[in-house]
């Protein structure tokens, strides 16, 4: 039977968390009186879920369908993409709950759409109780919010800032131009820009709407410090290679579009090309990178340290100190003596 939406849920050994998106969808489908298909794609990890919805009452426009497939999470999005029976889309996370009206807006904005080639990119947002107890979490949410005014335009977004945990498109119109998630490479960060790009390529244009979730994320920030270096890693010696045909093109048609939104951010585009055009002067110049590489950990380790110790106190939340920190553990990256690529990964 045909749904008015299908969302997708990746999921991994979050039953408590699937079980309040499961809630919530269920709650909006009945307000708004949308007929709902729910997926959720694991791969065998889940222990009480099916138990725990079964005990949920349920509303009639609400179907809920479990599949499970390879572990990793570019192959759970297609394959929950693969078994959608509606043509709205909307893929969130599994650590991501429905804010109020948030079905109707994704599905207003592909209704209005029509045949436009468009990823929307809804609003991320963290619970007010962390937010004010935490300025790590501040960061985070602002991290987010300080591209509000996008969302209050019809002007598109950089695939840099693409939100994939809150999005939603017309299952057709991606599968006529064959855009897929990239089930090559399994690195954090890795598939959501390069799924940007791929539709960039195509002539798609990314767009804000005002969908929220609330991030029920718990990632401290020492380990947000190894995701990001991880990220850098991918990013100048995987990414940007792996993409550089498109930034070289052409400066007309689509692959324009992928090469001006690189060059907003000409630090890391620069170092990237830096690496790929000029690898023999690189090469050379590595011990001298090494050494700038050892000061920049050292320096994000201490930020590290700092922002920690000062973390329960609103006083001393200055989000500067916060973007140079990331700033710093990205470039650290680069200048670490280890380069990575598929097999590394």
């Amino acid at each position: 039977m045909k749904k008015d939406i299908s969302v997708i849920v990746p999921f991994y050994e979050r039953d408590d968390y699937a079980v309040n998106i499961y809630r919530e969808i269920n709650k909006q489908s009945k307000n708004e009186n949308l007929e709902v298909e729910l997926i959720f794609v694991d791969s065998n990890s889940r222990t009480t879920l099916e138990k725990k919805i079964a005990e949920i009452p349920s509303d009639k426009n609400l179907e809920c369908k479990i599949y499970d497939t390879r572990d990793y999470v570019s192959v759970k999005r297609n394959f929950g993409i693969s078994k959608a029976v509606s043509s709205n889309i909307i893929i969130i996370d599994d650590d991501c709950i429905p804010c109020n009206d948030f079905l109707v807006n994704h599905y207003d904005s592909l209704s209005n759409s029509g045949s436009e080639k468009v990823l929307f990119s809804g609003i991320v947002k963290y619970h007010d109780s962390l937010i004010r107890k935490s300025n790590y979490f501040k960061f985070r949410d602002q991290g987010h919010r300080i591209f509000d005014k996008k969302y209050n335009t019809t002007g598109d977004i950089n695939f840099h800032n693409i939100v994939v945990m809150n999005m939603s498109f017309k299952k057709e119109i991606l599968i006529e131009n064959s855009i897929k998630f990239n089930e090559e490479f399994n690195t954090y960060g890795f598939e959501d820009l390069q799924f940007g790009i791929d539709a960039i390529s195509k002539n798609f244009s990314i767009k804000t709407n005002n969908a929220k979730i609330i991030h029920q994320d718990s990632t401290p920030i020492d380990l947000y410090r190894k995701k990001l270096q991880s990220f850098g890693k991918t990013y100048f010696f995987l990414f940007y290679p792996y993409n550089k045909n498109k930034i070289k093109r052409s400066k007309n048609g689509p692959d324009s579009e992928v090469r001006s939104h690189f060059l907003e951010y000409k630090v890391i585009s620069s170092l990237a090309a830096y690496h790929d055009n000029y690898r023999w002067i690189y090469n050379l110049t590595k011990p001298i990178f090494i050494f700038f590489g050892k000061l920049l950990n050292l320096s994000s380790i201490i930020l590290v340290k700092l922002l920690i110790i000062t973390d329960n106190f609103p006083k001393f939340y200055f989000f500067f100190l916060y973007k140079l920190f990331v700033r710093i553990t990205i470039l650290s990256s680069y200048f670490d003596k280890k380069e990575i690529n598929k097999e590394w990964l």
